[in-house]
């Protein structure tokens, strides 16, 4: 979080729109309600919310996050990772549960994706980084109240884009957090998984173009 204040002072100088997709939304919520004179407004996609009814993840991501919770085993499961799969089967595979259909994917963005894994896995800190994270995470998700407390923060314009069919983050949380903050703008599309941006870049556009031109351009002028 203090990384992205720093980015935001050093890139945009003027407070930013921040645009993230999923654990990046947790990080960007945090930002808004830190410092809200940096942030002017957020886009969340498939964000991390607090738990809420009605919603209950995938068995595998359940299953995968309490692995990586513990010492030493979640360390094994990384090495296993990236040592029983090359890149493009594991993108291939992520992909295939962040999406209905993993056939929208253009070919060109997954190998992108490859590209990219390929180049983490050179770096022998990428495994050590991501369990932290994702430890992180966990003990933020194990403090309901403290989570809450971080939207409750939040004053700028808020657009919450989340796929109906998400089976790591569900919508349910989604449509939770913005009952809570009606002033906050929600779009669920239907037939669409953790990946929105991704598996309909066309829904995902119109959504923001539309939000941006009634919540923000108008006050600029």
């Amino acid at each position: 979080r203090a990384l992205l204040s720093r980015s935001i002072e050093a890139v945009a100088g003027t407070p930013a729109v921040l645009a993230a997709h999923s654990v990046g939304g947790g990080i960007c919520m945090m930002q808004a309600a830190t410092e809200p004179s940096s942030v002017e407004g957020l886009v969340l996609t498939c964000s991390v919310y607090p738990w809420a009814r009605g919603g209950f993840p995938s068995p595998v991501v359940i299953g995968g996050f309490a692995a990586y919770r513990m010492k030493r085993v979640g360390e094994w499961v990384m090495r296993q990772r990236f040592e029983r799969f090359d890149a493009d089967r594991l993108v291939r595979l992520s992909l295939r549960l962040a999406t209905v259909d993993v056939r929208r994917i253009p070919e060109d963005v997954i190998r992108a994706h490859v590209d990219l894994l390929l180049e983490r896995e050179e770096d022998p800190d990428t495994a050590t980084a991501f369990l932290e994270a994702t430890r992180s995470l966990i003990s933020l998700g194990r403090s309901p109240e403290r989570a809450r407390a971080i939207l409750d923060q939040i004053k700028c314009p808020v657009l919450a884009i989340h796929g109906r069919q998400d089976r790591l983050v569900p919508a349910a949380f989604a449509w939770a957090a913005t009952e809570s903050h009606p002033e906050w703008w929600i779009r669920v599309l239907p037939d669409v998984g953790h990946v929105p941006q991704l598996e309909a870049p066309d829904r995902w556009l119109a959504n923001v173009a539309d939000w941006l031109a009634s919540e923000l351009d108008g006050k600029r002028s």
